[in-house]
């Protein structure tokens, strides 16, 4: 069973695990984007400790809805959803990670369900 879990700053440790995984962040390789702490040939992103304040006021301040997935079966984090208003845009986006070493296991679908259902709310 899979649950979405809103964390809190002290949690945000998995994150920074998520984002400097190499294995799990290659889709994102070799993209011309220009946000710190990018890494183009890996796809990682840096999120040291000392930015996830800043990261947790943003989300709060611009309204975003940040969730990670847990599998409440194991007891442990498998990815994360988000979504958010796109001002220059003028439309609302959504995302998923999970973990390279999680996927295959249906987690994204189940993710994706909890996300629409959390949104339509």
């Amino acid at each position: 069973m899979l649950s979405l879990y809103i964390p809190e700053l002290k949690d945000y440790w998995y994150e920074e695990n998520l984002l400097s995984d190499k294995d799990t962040m290659n889709y994102n390789a070799g993209y011309d984007v220009s946000y710190s702490g990018y890494h183009y040939e890996t796809g990682c992103i840096d999120f040291k400790e000392e930015k996830w304040q800043e990261k947790f006021n943003k989300r709060k301040e611009k309204n975003t809805f940040f969730a990670y997935l847990k599998d409440d079966i194991k007891n442990e984090f498998v990815g994360y959803v988000n979504y958010q208003y796109n001002e220059k845009d003028n439309r609302y986006e959504c995302g998923i990670i999970i973990e390279k070493s999680k996927r295959r296991n249906g987690y994204a679908k189940e993710g994706l369900k909890l996300l629409s259902n959390y949104a339509k709310k």
